[in-house]
């Protein structure tokens, strides 16, 4: 599977993690496919693999962030659901919960740009 099936598959993944697929989730999911030049035609999800480039990880973990941020609404099997998923990709509890914390600050809010960063910063060490 390459990196692109993988993101559009844990997306769609944290998307129903709720039991609800909502309108802008939806939107979100198709603009990423747009963007990565995924044809929904040609889509065909299977088993997700983990990218081992840490760059694709850390996309896919933004991603994802972004996605629970799209309905103004966190769910919290979707902040397991990401938590789960970040433990995949490598990164560590603490700082998935602090990047999902922040998210969750700024529900309706744009998320200043260096929000993330300064976590991601203080877990690199």
């Amino acid at each position: 599977m390459n990196y692109n099936q993988i993101l559009i598959e844990l997306l769609y993944q944290m998307a129903v993690a709720d039991q609800e697929f909502s309108d802008p989730e939806k939107q979100f999911i198709s603009q990423v496919m747009e963007e990565n030049g995924i044809d929904l035609a040609s889509y065909n999800p299977a088993h997700t693999e983990i990218p081992k480039a840490e760059k694709d990880r850390m996309t896919i973990l933004y991603y994802l962030l972004f996605l629970i941020k799209i309905d103004e609404h966190v769910d919290d099997t979707e902040r397991k659901f990401a938590v789960k998923f970040g433990l995949k990709l490598g990164f560590r509890e603490e700082m998935l919960n602090r990047m999902l914390d922040t998210m969750e600050q700024h529900l309706g809010n744009r998320l200043p740009d260096e929000e993330l960063v300064k976590i991601i910063r203080q877990y690199l060490n």
